[in-house]
């Protein structure tokens, strides 16, 4: 998809495309071990239909069919494979791609930068270099035509003086990157009461940063900070990201994936609109499809078009299942007074 039709994408249309995908998807589904007994009618011309044919997948299915049981394709066609050790259980698990799969995601993730348009002069740093954090945005940085400046790992020290040599507009950071940044800022300010920092947005992902440290970092660097959302098991941030109305939703993007919002204790299925656990389905992956993957992340989905003009969903998080989920009821974000 280029930008002009990402922009110019109605309802109708993304629900077409949905649907699509979600058929082929589900047919590619099946060549894997872990998908392999799944008996779909796929005749069905609404999404829901054919995704209540579908048991939930949790992360423990993944353990289950470690290695390989979760891959469409065998290891040959892999461009990479990546082993995590899942520290509840103490066992590995299996994330990989292809070459169309990793290309397929990085045009994804480019549209963080169609969001959020650069300026000709801009300039892109990634402060985190792991392959599923700021070395994947920095990689889709590059592919959005971005002049990119690759500030070596542990090098923060010199991140200021960095930041003004090369004159960086716009940054990427974990939050406790960006603690480390404000404390270096706080501590170096004298001497460094000489540089012009031309910085203007920032963006942060995993966990989100607090609405007051957040404030304080855009007030201190005079820069807007924008969240972004993600997940190891589908390749890490990006998946979704915060607009410029910035009311604290992130656009999820449902033609990689489709959301839907489940009741954590009864496992049904809650309308659109409504506040549960995310469930993801993939739509265009083909060496790792998940079907109705249980994220373990609490939102509140909201379907209607921003007033931005994106037709994506939008996704507002609230915690962790395990930290929100009363023992008995359905979940609640409220705190007692």
């Amino acid at each position: 998809m280029q930008m002009t039709e990402f922009r110019r994408l109605n309802t109708e249309t993304l629900r077409q495309i949905q649907l699509s995908f979600l058929q082929w998807t589900l047919l590619q589904a099946q060549k894997s071990a872990l998908y392999k007994n799944l008996e779909i009618d796929l005749m069905h011309e609404d999404i829901y239909s054919l995704l209540d044919q579908v048991p939930l997948t949790t992360h423990v299915d993944l353990l289950k069919h470690y290695p390989l049981g979760a891959f469409t394709v065998p290891p040959s066609k892999l461009l990479r494979v990546h082993v995590f050790l899942d520290k509840k259980y103490n066992m590995p698990y299996v994330i990989g791609y292809t070459e169309e799969d990793w290309l397929i995601w990085l045009n994804t993730i480019k549209r963080i930068f169609w969001v959020h348009p650069p300026a000709p002069e801009d300039v892109f740093v990634s402060l985190d270099h792991t392959i599923f954090r700021g070395q994947n945005i920095e990689e889709a940085a590059g592919m959005a035509n971005i002049a990119v400046f690759h500030n070596p790992p542990g090098n923060l020290r010199n991140l200021l003086l960095a930041f003004h040599e090369y004159r960086i507009t716009s940054f990427f950071a974990p939050p406790h990157i960006f603690e480390k940044l404000f404390s270096l800022y706080q501590s170096q300010k004298k001497e460094n009461s000489l540089l012009r920092l031309r910085l203007r947005e920032a963006f942060t992902g995993g966990a989100p940063l607090s609405k007051e440290f957040r404030e304080l970092v855009e007030n201190t660097f005079d820069i807007t900070i924008y969240h972004i959302y993600g997940l190891k098991e589908f390749y890490g941030l990006g998946l979704a990201v915060e607009c410029p109305i910035q009311d604290n939703g992130l656009h999820i993007w449902s033609d990689y994936v489709f959301p839907e919002v489940i009741d954590p204790i009864t496992l049904e299925r809650l309308p659109e609109n409504s506040t549960g656990e995310l469930v993801l389905t993939t739509l265009n992956r083909i060496s790792f499809p998940l079907l109705r993957y249980r994220t373990g992340d609490m939102v509140k989905l909201v379907t209607k078009t921003c007033s931005c003009g994106l037709v994506f969903p939008k996704i507002y998080l609230i915690g962790k299942v395990d930290a929100v989920v009363k023992p008995r009821g359905f979940p609640t974000s409220e705190k007692k007074s």
